[in-house]
């Protein structure tokens, strides 16, 4: 409106616009999610059928970053997965993954490229759910089961997490609920592999 007064043009629509909504109070979205009482207490049958997932980590030079994220898959509640790491180090180190007490598929790589390295991880894997996770990332102890079960109640193909850079931080109120997501956050997300094939890709 004030634009249009500048500018010296005919502000007429925009002045009836702005006296039929001077009474209309903003909202913040954020404050009215939708919300899925049932989800909580919801019994995934995928989850009971007890479908095989493969983690796909890719790494390139932080060894100290990756040690903690295996971790954290150690103490999965879900427990059949594989796990399959690309490392791309300049000084790979296969006796660092002697320490793990977890099955690890190992894939050195020469060419340093993260999205080869993701594609590798998708060839290599044996089953159908893929769940992408970055190296220097941590996770609750339900995390693959909480992605199995938002699939399996949204009868949804992929499960889009979101990621949070200081651990402990508050998480942002924009990420407190379900929503079809903006972004695909690489490092925290499940994918059916069926996604793949029909995008063309052989795997």
């Amino acid at each position: 409106f004030f634009i249009r007064i500048v500018l010296l043009n005919n502000p007429y629509y925009e002045l009836v616009a702005f006296l039929k909504t001077r009474k209309i109070k903003k909202i913040d979205l954020l404050d009215y999610p939708s919300d899925y009482k049932k989800y909580q207490s919801y019994q995934s049958t995928l989850i009971n059928s007890n479908p095989k997932v493969s983690i796909i980590i890719p790494t390139l030079n932080r060894y100290n970053y990756l040690k903690n994220a295996i971790k954290d898959l150690e103490k999965q509640t879900y427990q059949n997965f594989e796990i399959i790491i690309i490392d791309q180090s300049d000084n790979f180190r296969k006796e660092f993954y002697d320490d793990f007490k977890i099955n690890l598929k190992i894939i050195y790589q020469k060419e340093k490229a993260l999205w080869l390295a993701r594609n590798t991880g998708i060839k290599y894997s044996s089953s159908d759910f893929l769940l992408f996770f970055d190296d220097d990332s941590n996770v609750e102890e339900n995390w693959i089961e909480e992605h199995l079960k938002c699939i399996d109640y949204f009868k949804a193909d992929i499960s889009s997490g979101v990621s949070i850079s200081k651990r402990g931080a508050k998480v942002p109120g924009h990420y407190k609920f379900f929503k079809l997501s903006e972004q695909l956050d690489t490092g925290n997300v499940l994918i059916n592999k069926k996604v793949f094939r029909v995008c063309g890709f052989e795997c």
